[in-house]
């Protein structure tokens, strides 16, 4: 039989459509790219915003309309976010049992209860078949069969959801669930009452998935959950803090008062410290020469050093990302009082961010070449990896991180992704993955949803605009072209002018290279929808969601302009009706070019960004 599948919302669905897609071929069903084509139509939804519940209802009522006009017939099936209990419609089974509609999550416990007709859902519409939680996929077999009076088989050693395999859309990029559910309860989000409460996935069951797929050619994984930061927290309970979700140790340092009060104007942009460092580069000094012949001799050689490197708005003479060393040559405070200002902020910085400063001057260069080599030796001592990055003394590291590590050791991987992740438990560790592993992309998704902490405290949000700015100043403090994508949510209950112009000042000073910009929507079950009155027009939510998104696209073309004529390094995944080939930079942007024959789906290739249209750069494949 035929069956159509339509996936609402995030990533997440995606991931949870592959695994319906892996039990449905199991279970002897092709799948169609049409829906008047299918005999089962089955929605996996999202609740998160009212409008793709809208968009479900309206699905449903196209598809009925055309089966009666066309005197067809189609079992309709939900998934998602939007399902509370499984159960079949009592119109279809003479076994439903009527009951109240369910106000907790109860995972069934046998199969005779699927029988139940108790979801709120069948109070809205008549017109589904039956329902099922993602969860409790593995009821999905059963319920077929009972509907199509024919036995559906299903192995059931994949009897729970963590351990149902997922059939890839793309074979070259594979999702890897490694959570269920959410803890956060941030008082707009309806996650945690469609997902339930948070359980981690076995790490030798994820390592050994990714192995199948990478065995299958896959060079991409994308890791996800609702929050990947707090994974497997259970095993390291006593330094998790329940009351703050977050790791008791604050791993996540704070800039000084003096640099984040700094004036932009005063400073370097990212893009003049890019185009100022190349000219840098081509007026050697003697003792720059005499220097980096240093560096490069067999005691140091090991290391590799970067001349006249760009660290956010700053310029480091010589820097070393395994030991997290700045060299300055001849270094010394200007007398220029604005160079002056510029030196100390930059000094501030660099001590604020634990980087290790060595100064030479150019008289021990030019006579004293031994006694230089000696000095940076005492450098060289890489400190153990469980205590990098991790500001200050002790071995730990969050699970997650753990969790990173095996996987970047693994074989012929090329690209590791995660998302999502939260600022109120990230850890210094996790931003550093980004640089410290081989296979880690620079290229991170969190969510700030508003600047003004008096909204975000309402949202309960366990967060500050501070935690957040802090963050993204970190990850782009080591590469000025780190991509950072965001949440925000416009109009929240009790916004203000004041807290939407804070939002449009975060949008301005983060400068994001992309976001999910949203208007509130009331979600039932949530502390918002309960306590807190949307008297707000969506006219005037629409005026504000347009203000941020113009913000953001003029954010998106200066961030995206400094990757002009930069080549960058894409996985090639699939080629257009226009023959053109197509994927995404390690950073996550998104590339055409022109299709090459001598190449294939799956092939690695260096690709020159010529220039940018709209939201995509278009480029050429280089030698």
């Amino acid at each position: 039989m035929n069956y159509f599948l339509q996936t609402f919302g995030c990533q997440m669905n995606y991931a949870d459509s592959e695994k319906i897609t892996m039990i449905m071929m199991q279970s002897w069903f092709k799948r169609v790219l049409k829906i008047e084509e299918a005999e089962l139509v089955l929605l996996n939804t999202c609740s998160v915003r009212k409008k793709w519940e809208d968009k479900v209802y309206s699905v449903i009522n196209d598809l009925r309309k055309y089966n009666i006009a066309n005197n067809r017939t189609s079992f309709i099936w939900v998934t998602g976010c939007m399902v509370r209990k499984t159960w079949i419609n009592k119109k279809l089974n003479e076994n439903t049992k009527e009951r109240n509609a369910t106000k907790n999550i109860e995972l069934l416990s046998k199969e005779e209860d699927i029988f139940n007709s108790d979801d709120k859902i069948f109070g809205i519409t008549d017109k589904i078949d039956f329902v099922f939680r993602i969860e409790e996929i593995n009821f999905l077999p059963k319920i077929i069969s009972i509907l199509m009076k024919r036995e559906i088989g299903n192995d059931e050693k994949y009897y729970e959801y963590l351990k149902v395999k997922q059939l890839q859309n793309n074979p070259w990029s594979a999702n890897i669930v490694i959570q269920t559910g959410c803890d956060n309860f941030c008082s707009y989000c309806i996650v945690p009452f469609t997902r339930w409460r948070e359980k981690s996935r076995n790490e030798e069951d994820i390592i050994k998935e990714i192995q199948e797929v990478i065995a299958k050619w896959t060079k991409e994984i994308t890791l996800i959950w609702q929050n990947v930061n707090s994974y497997w927290k259970g095993i390291k309970a006593r330094l998790w803090n329940p009351d703050e979700l977050k790791w008791n140790i604050d791993l996540t340092p704070t800039l000084s008062q003096k640099e984040r009060g700094l004036v932009l104007e005063k400073a370097y942009s990212p893009k003049y410290v890019l185009e100022l460092a190349k000219e840098l580069r081509k007026n050697w000094t003697k003792s720059e020469e005499i220097l980096w012949e240093i560096l490069r001799n067999n005691q140091l050689g090991w290391l590799k050093f970067r001349r006249q490197h760009p660290i956010w708005r700053y310029i480091a003479d010589f820097f070393c990302y395994e030991l997290w060393l700045v060299i300055e040559l001849d270094w010394s405070i200007h007398e220029n009082l604005a160079r002056k200002e510029y030196d100390e902020i930059r000094n501030d910085f660099m001590n604020n961010w634990n980087y290790k400063i060595l100064r030479i001057k150019n008289d021990e260069i030019l006579n004293k070449t031994e006694s230089t080599i000696n000095k940076i030796l005492k450098y060289t001592i890489l400190p153990s990896l469980s205590g990098r990055g991790v500001g200050g003394e002790g071995t730990f590291i969050t699970p997650f991180r753990e969790l990173l590590n095996k996987i970047d050791k693994l074989e012929w991987l090329d690209r590791i992704r995660f998302t999502s992740s939260n600022p109120h438990d990230m850890t210094r560790d996790i931003l550093d993955a980004h640089f410290e592993l081989n296979k880690t992309c620079n290229y991170l998704h969190f969510a700030l949803q508003s600047w003004d902490d008096e909204i975000l405290k309402k949202m309960n949000r366990k967060h500050t605009y501070s935690d957040f700015k802090s963050q993204v100043e970190y990850l782009r403090s080591r590469d000025p072209l780190f991509s950072i994508s965001t949440d925000i949510i416009v109009w929240f209950p009790g916004e203000t002018e004041a807290n939407f112009e804070n939002t449009v000042k975060a949008m301005m000073e983060i400068e994001f290279d992309f976001a999910y910009i949203a208007r509130y929507s009331s979600r039932p079950w949530t502390y918002a929808d309960k306590n807190m009155q949307d008297s707000v027009p969506y006219s005037i939510k629409a005026k504000r969601w347009h203000i941020l998104n113009d913000i953001l696209w003029k954010s998106v073309k200066k961030r995206s302009e400094l990757f002009i004529w930069k080549t960058e390094e894409i996985l090639i995944s699939w080629i257009s009706n226009s023959w053109k080939m197509y994927w995404r930079t390690r950073g996550f942007r998104e590339v055409f070019f022109d299709k090459d024959e001598k190449l294939k789906i799956g092939d690695i290739v260096m690709v020159k960004i010529e220039r940018l249209n709209k939201w995509i750069f278009e480029g050429k494949i280089v030698d």
